[in-house]
């Protein structure tokens, strides 16, 4: 497992071989611009990964995929799970209940009230439906004020020239939004400006914010 299959050609993204009943995939041609999860665990361009389906039943699969990164790892890694009906014993399925107009209930009543703030940055959730920075704001007296700015989700931030390198812990940023409606140190955010004086689309207009043009992706009127 994590070396190169025998016999398998080097293929610019991905190469397949069936070994018994197991389809073996071995997939390269990575960039370095996505996580492995939430908590920023990120991989190289040289990742590799050999991914192994092995039905287990007439409704289940095992899927196993080992990841190889030499630039980040210092040995190959493997994760194993079922693919995809849950088997496990006195399994019990939990209702996840999504609001209707959760963002409206928290920003709408303030759309109009814009605001600003300057701060740096402590960390960066990339997670879905919607990314947050968590920014320290300079105080008067010298302490630190913590805020929580909701921006777009991760593919759309990406999208709009985004990196993972783009917000770490230390960066400064100018921040536009809108401040939620209860008064808590948290906003919808529009638009990030970094130190060298470019500015990315942070947010986006179904979110709370209005429609003012600002969002590339915004309906035409």
């Amino acid at each position: 497992m994590g070396t190169r299959l025998e016999g398998m050609a080097r293929l610019p993204m991905w190469a397949m071989a069936a070994v018994g009943d197991t389809l073996v995939v071995e997939v390269n041609g990575f960039n370095d611009l996505s996580w492995f999860d939430r908590a920023g665990n990120y991989h190289s361009a040289a990742m590799e990964v050999v991914e192994r389906y092995t039905p287990i039943s007439p409704r289940h699969m095992m899927y196993e995929a080992t990841i190889e990164d030499p630039e980040v790892f210092t040995r190959h890694w493997t994760i194993r799970l079922p693919l995809y009906r849950r088997i496990e014993d006195n399994l019990r399925l939990l209702e996840f209940k999504c609001v209707d107009l959760a963002e409206e209930y928290v920003y709408g009543g303030l759309a109009n009230a814009p605001m600003e703030l300057t701060g740096t940055v402590v960390r960066m959730e990339w997670v879905n439906p919607h990314t947050w920075i968590h920014i320290d704001v300079a105080q008067a007296d010298g302490s630190a004020e913590r805020w929580m700015i909701e921006g777009g989700a991760p593919t759309s931030l990406l999208r709009r020239g985004f990196t993972k390198r783009s917000l770490l812990a230390g960066t400064e940023v100018f921040v536009e939004g809108f401040q939620a409606k209860d008064g808590s140190n948290k906003a919808n955010g529009r638009d990030v400006t970094f130190a060298d004086g470019s500015k990315l689309f942070l947010g986006s207009s179904g979110t709370g914010a209005p429609r003012d043009g600002r969002d590339p992706t915004e309906p035409p009127r």
